[in-house]
């Protein structure tokens, strides 16, 4: 059996000489030898082996009272078994403290976030979005320039040639991580009546079981930092985007030039603008 001295051991142990005279002097962990006449200490390589169970040991959680134990308990499996049931117990009380603390935490993350983006564009609120039979239309246009509102506006006439609008809202698809204002990859979306999905070539648009919402009045060019204070929320709130953000228009402007909309959906001017961006999250 290869002996060592004391600094040697420590370097083939990881550890500082000075935690192996913490662990003789608390009698936990004491050398093969010590050489009366110089003090050397010296340690055989077998020994390797338990102190890494002892530094295990001491990372879980037991005390230096423990270690003695088990060192005493090398030739006992009960006394060795009982306390690793002691330590797994105090380990999962931990655990259970630690948990509650964490639900703690993320609620109180939460309140700060809601208040944080209530204090400039309200408070973002949670529900499902249900799957909608569309007419869509998808393409790269600026979100800033007039684009996209020509692409609802041919949609719009394309539907009321089938005579297929559904009484809902029209909403945007936005397929990309970020609410950026030019060669945005853009869908425009009419809803329409089920029946006529094959006549018009329109398409089921997925829903989600839980989006982000947020609604802004006026002019679309609030959209971006709305956009921003509902992902801040999501961040703060450990929440991640789970589908293409959407644009949805309660009351807007139009044209109206070979389609007929709801009274309800119109605004005579951009103050009446209503829209809300909705962003899927998991």
């Amino acid at each position: 059996m290869a002996v060592l001295r004391i600094g040697a051991f420590a370097r083939r142990a990881s550890v500082t000489i000075k935690t192996l005279r913490y662990y003789e002097r608390a009698g936990v962990f004491r050398p093969t030898y010590v050489d009366p006449h110089s003090g050397y200490r010296y340690y055989e390589t077998d020994q390797l082996a338990t102190l890494r169970e002892l530094r295990l040991l001491r990372e879980l959680g037991c005390s230096v009272a423990n270690l003695r134990t088990w060192i005493a308990g090398h030739r006992d499996s009960d006394c060795r078994t009982a306390l690793l049931l002691h330590l797994r117990k105090t380990i999962c009380h931990r655990l259970d403290e630690d948990l509650k603390s964490l639900r703690a935490i993320d609620h109180w993350i939460q309140q700060v976030a809601s208040s944080e983006v209530a204090s400039c564009h309200g408070t973002p609120t949670q529900r499902s979005i249900p799957d909608i039979p569309a007419y869509t239309l998808r393409d790269r246009a600026g979100m800033a320039n007039t684009a996209v509102y020509k692409m609802f506006e041919a949609a719009e006439r394309a539907v009321a040639r089938q005579h297929a609008r559904a009484a809902r809202q029209p909403f945007l698809l936005l397929h990309g991580e970020d609410y950026c204002d030019r060669n945005a990859e853009v869908e425009v979306c009419i809803p329409i009546h089920s029946a006529a999905l094959a006549a018009v070539g329109g398409r089921i648009v997925e829903g989600t079981r839980r989006a982000a919402c947020l609604g802004f009045s006026g002019s679309y060019n609030r959209a971006p930092f709305v956009f921003q204070a509902i992902k801040r929320w999501m961040r703060l709130s450990g929440a991640c985007t789970a589908g293409p953000l959407r644009e949805a228009y309660v009351r807007f402007g139009a044209d109206q030039r070979g389609y007929q909309l709801p009274k309800r959906f119109i605004a005579s001017t951009v103050a009446e603008y209503r829209t809300e961006l909705q962003i899927p999250f998991a």
